[in-house]
């Protein structure tokens, strides 16, 4: 019969390796929810059509901003991987 502290492992377990990740968090995974929100709407209005912008150009913008506001030190290469992912 389980008890309550085998039960309580045996989760923790699974969400450890479920939460697993090979290698370093990536320069998204690393910033802060609020900011990952933003980039998440800017990233969907880009999809959209909305900012009417080539995709290098957006990078560059995306890329400077960060840098500037001292959010994160991604360069232009980073963002666009970032902007090819689903």
């Amino acid at each position: 019969m389980k008890t309550k502290s085998t039960i309580g492992l045996l989760d923790d377990v699974r969400r450890a390796v479920s939460d697993y990740r090979h290698g370093p968090a990536t320069w998204y995974e690393r910033l802060a929810p609020r900011y990952r929100e933003e980039l998440d709407a800017i990233k969907a209005e880009w999809k959209a059509g909305d900012l009417g912008t080539r995709k290098k150009t957006l990078a560059r913008a995306i890329a400077e901003n960060m840098r500037s506001r001292g959010i994160s030190d991604v360069g232009m290469q980073g963002v666009l991987s970032w902007l090819d992912k689903a």
